[in-house]
């Protein structure tokens, strides 16, 4: 089913594990299953706003609302693209990307987790190889960053596996405490070096273009 009134929804980005699908009414509830049932050990926090520990029933409104929000306030000057993660039609996780005036900056950053339940299955490689796929061979992005806590060894080894380069060190507060977060950063020419070799198909784009406010005909100049 078309959403001529909504384009961007139709988007769909496909490899041969996963298909990220964008976030609404139906994914957006179970993602917030997903996330009752665990992401991460109780005595760790992967995340900058530590969510995860929110009392219930704030957690799962506030969910609702974060998953929700980002179609209601999307602008080609700011955007957040929520995907659910599916495999074999069972959401697994949740994949993002955020920019801020793209068709000047070229410049998104993404973010993902996976659930518990379902970490070691190579889906967070898939997601990151999707998001990667659609923002810089879809939408022409320049620059991928992203980052993970210097203490989440499964964010940084697939960070590591799918081949971004390191892009410095933030400090920042995670729970009151001044914590390192190593930085990584995907370029077309890297992307070019390091994609693996397994189809990833993107449906949808030219809807998802037209929403953002991206229309040029092809890749842009360096």
């Amino acid at each position: 089913m078309t959403t001529p009134a909504f384009p961007i929804w139709d988007l769909r980005v496909r490899t041969p594990l996963i298909e990220l699908r964008p976030v609404r009414e139906a994914e957006a509830l179970a993602l917030v299953e997903l996330a009752d049932q665990g992401i991460h050990d109780p005595d760790t926090m992967p995340f900058t706003i530590p969510w995860t520990r929110q009392p219930l029933p704030e957690r799962h409104w506030n969910s609702m609302k974060f998953y929700l929000g980002h179609w209601a306030h999307l602008s080609p000057a700011d955007w957040t693209l929520c995907f659910a993660v599916c495999a074999d039609g069972v959401i697994v996780g949740n994949q993002d990307a955020h920019a801020i005036n793209f068709a000047e900056s070229r410049t998104v950053e993404t973010g993902s987790w996976i659930g518990q339940a379902h970490q070691g299955n190579r889906f967070g490689y898939h997601a990151r190889v999707a998001v990667l796929t659609l923002l810089i061979d879809g939408l022409s992005a320049l620059s991928a960053e992203t980052g993970a806590w210097h203490d989440n060894p499964r964010s940084l080894r697939v960070t590591e596996r799918v081949g971004y380069e390191p892009n410095g060190e933030w400090i920042r507060g995670r729970e009151g405490v001044p914590t390192k977060s190593p930085r990584f950063r995907m370029s077309p020419q890297r992307w070019a070096d390091v994609r693996p070799d397994f189809e990833v198909t993107i449906d949808g784009l030219d809807g998802a273009k037209a929403m953002l406010g991206l229309e040029w005909p092809g890749p842009l100049g360096p």
